[in-house]
């Protein structure tokens, strides 16, 4: 037979072959899949509050954030800061969320007795003013307040101090004490960083009975003008004006509410 009339196989048969192949292969993938499916079970939905649609950080920020913070990589001063920084009304560890910095919010206010947005004077006392005070501007402002609070957004801060003060100091946070007079909208209230907390005062007093013993050489329980020029009573005109009565002599009295 002539090469020429040789029979060729039919090419309708091949696709038909092909298609059969493919599908068959479809088919398995789709069985596995519902297979896997199946015994895994369908994915998890986190249902978000509505605070997390209107401020995206809120949510993260409201999680328990397991705390960072590695005693063993800072100094002891440093780990005595932080400790006073995270430290809650009760004396507890508070979270590095934005639940407990609004926590710490809360007992800023309360201290906060003339509500100018620091802690100065008799609002805190002076051992904690010493480790809070970064900018050794003799008060405690939120953000030093807050500070230990590094997984809390800005703006989180900024809603929690304007719970409290309103927009007295507009969109911006009060960092430094020159902020009382420049970010207000209103009268900043007096200076009082020169006054005492109560948990000082016995401390104050103490100290002042013991320069007043030291300054009364003759033990007499009062100072002469001589005795009282010692401790930096007399000025520069000469007048010692701590004593009240004028009758020559400054008492333990007359010394403890000059000293005030």
């Amino acid at each position: 037979m002539p090469y020429s009339n040789a029979k060729k196989p039919a090419k309708g048969n091949d696709d038909d072959m092909k298609r059969k192949f493919f599908a068959t292969v479809a088919l398995a993938f789709v069985c596995i899949v519902f297979v896997i499916y199946m015994f895994s079970g369908p994915p998890k939905v986190v249902h978000k509050s509505v605070k997390h649609l209107q401020d995206p950080t809120a949510y993260s920020e409201e999680k328990d954030v397991k705390d960072d913070w590695l005693p063993s990589q800072h100094t002891p001063t440093e780990n005595k800061i932080h400790t006073e920084e995270m430290m809650g009304e009760d004396g507890e560890t508070l979270k590095n969320n934005a639940k407990g910095m609004r926590k710490k919010a809360k007992m800023f206010f309360k201290q906060d007795r003339n509500r100018d947005g620091f802690l100065a004077g008799a609002d805190i006392p002076v051992a904690t003013l010493e480790l809070l005070d970064a900018n050794k501007d003799q008060a405690v402002s939120f953000d030093e307040w807050t500070h230990g609070f590094d997984h809390v957004a800005e703006k989180t801060k900024v809603k929690a101090f304007q719970k409290y003060y309103g927009l007295v100091f507009g969109s911006k946070l009060p960092k430094d004490w020159s902020h009382r007079e420049e970010y207000r909208t209103d009268v900043a209230p007096d200076d009082d960083r020169h006054h005492q907390h109560e948990m000082d005062l016995g401390d104050i007093k103490q100290r002042n009975m013991d320069e007043f013993n030291v300054a009364d050489t003759n033990g007499d329980g009062k100072l002469s003008a001589s005795e009282a020029d010692t401790i930096g009573l007399r000025d520069e005109e000469g007048s010692v004006k701590s004593d009240k009565n004028r009758d020559g002599y400054v008492s333990i009295d007359e010394y403890t509410e000059w000293m005030g």
